[in-house]
Order: C-alpha cells, then structure tokens, then sequence
C-alpha cells in the first residue's frame, strides 16, 4: 500500500490497547523503531484509564507525552496502555479516548487465553497483591470479546487491528507487515534491532517459597524498600523451579468460563480460536 503523506495539521495517534501479557512491550518496542512512529515518553501512560499510572504526574495534556518535533512532523504517536482494556476499565477508556476526540489507530493482541491467565499469574508472583491461594488470576482480560466490546465502533471504522501473539513470536515479518499496511506506511520496522522484552522468568526455589507463602510473603512486602531489594537479588540466586500452571480442573473451570465469549470473539473478528481448543 502507498505510504500516506504526513500532515502536522491533526495529531495522530497510535494505541496498543492489550491484551495484557500477550507481548504488548514487544510489540511497542518494534514499533517505536520505524522513523514515522514516536513511542511516548512513558510506554504505558494509562491516561485514558480509570487508575492512571504514578508516573503520569505532570503530565497536562496528552500530547505532552511526546516531543513537540514528532507532533510537528506529524509522526504517528505511540503508547501502549493494557489498561484500555482490563476488564474493570476498558468502558471507561473507550468512552475517554472518544472523549478526547484524538481519533486513534488501535492495536488489540491476542494469545491463548489459558497460557495468558497462566503468565499473568506468574507476574502476579512478584506482586504484593499477589493471593496463592486465587489461581485463576485475570480470567476476566481473557475474555477478548468482552474487552474489545467497548471499542466495536474502531473495529467497524477500520481503526482496531487485531494481531496474534502466535505470529509475532514466529513470524513477526509477516506481522509488522500487516501493521505497515494498516497505518499506510512503509515496512520500515527494524526487528533486528529488538529483544524479547518484559518476558516473565520462573521463580527459583527461593522465590517460590517466599512469595507463596502467606507469612513470609507479608514479612517480605512490608520490610523496608532497601532491605526487599537486597532480598530480591539474594532471591534470584540459586535453582529455578517450574513457573505456575493452572492444574487439570482449574483449566476445565477456565474453559467452562470463557467459552461462550472466546467462541464470540472468533466470530466477531474472524479469528481461528480452534487453535486453542474452543
């Protein structure tokens, strides 16, 4: 597709709106490497959500997250906030961003929805939020028609893309292409230039032991900021164990629950969740 000329009359605006822990900062990261894309200062502003993230302080406009020169030559303005479509705020974020009359270009990924609740609940391991005893952490980001629900009107204007989590980890060339083709760029992207990144580690036994356990966790989370980081590199040493998975009956449970909305996304977006056993 010919490239579209850049104009500095009307910002425009680019959104990777989730899902989360299907490779969203990867995603970012190779976007932000094609000269017609200026990633935000803050990869993850959460601006347009219900809880904006600490570091969005400061922040006056939304604009203010990105060099005047990208505004100027009418660079595409990227950030990449899972937030926008979290169970508990997609709607709000969807009617603030129409709100803020922006008119953006969204990005929407997807993976199995299993292997994401289980990712989810790894990174969970390392937060002070984290319960061992509520396995089936995040079921609701899974449900990818619902979160996309608040953003069906993008979706009828040719604004929402949705991309596979599958195809960026094993043919991300084909990917970035599709990307180029929506925003009416150039295939510019360099992929040499990018890593996997905010990929989620297994816990080493240490780890495993600390953080699941309900008093040594509470000890660990309420000791000063100094001393826990000390601790978190000590941690880190040692054998590893196998991340968290979900067991037989937790993963008959979360198909129980998200079958009729995983079987509506794929008629919706025409996408082949036969791949992942709905």
């Amino acid at each position: 597709m010919a490239k579209r000329a850049a104009s500095a009359a009307e910002p425009r605006h680019l959104i990777i709106i989730g899902a989360m822990k299907c490779g969203t900062t990867t995603l970012f990261d190779i976007l932000a490497t094609h000269p017609e894309i200026a990633p935000a200062r803050i990869k993850e502003p959460e601006y347009f959500s219900s809880d904006p993230a600490p570091q969005h302080e400061g922040v006056a406009t939304y604009t203010d997250l990105w060099p005047d020169e990208a505004i100027q030559a009418g660079q595409y303005l990227l950030e990449a906030s899972t937030g926008y479509s979290k169970d508990y705020t997609a709607k709000i974020s969807a009617e603030q961003i129409r709100a803020a009359k922006i008119r953006p270009k969204l990005i929407y990924i997807v993976r199995d929805p299993i292997a994401r609740i289980e990712s989810q609940l790894n990174w969970g391991l390392y937060r002070p939020m984290f319960d061992p005893k509520v396995k089936i952490v995040g079921l609701g980001n899974s449900k990818y028609w619902q979160r996309l629900s608040p953003y069906a009107d993008f979706h009828e204007n040719g604004d929402l893309l949705l991309l596979d989590f599958d195809e960026l980890k094993n043919d991300p060339d084909a990917l970035t292409a599709r990307v180029a083709d929506f925003l009416e760029l150039e295939n510019t992207f360099d992929l040499e230039s990018v890593s996997v990144s905010n990929k989620t580690l297994g816990p080493t036994v240490v780890e495993h032991l600390v953080y699941r356990n309900t008093i040594l966790r509470k000890a660990f989370w309420n000791s000063p900021y100094r001393v826990r980081q000390k601790w978190k590199q000590l941690m880190r040493f040692g054998p590893k164990t196998d991340k968290m998975r979900l067991n037989a009956s937790e993963r008959a449970e979360a198909y129980g629950w998200l079958e009729e909305d995983i079987r509506k996304f794929g008629q919706t977006y025409r996408f082949d969740v036969g791949k992942w056993g709905f």
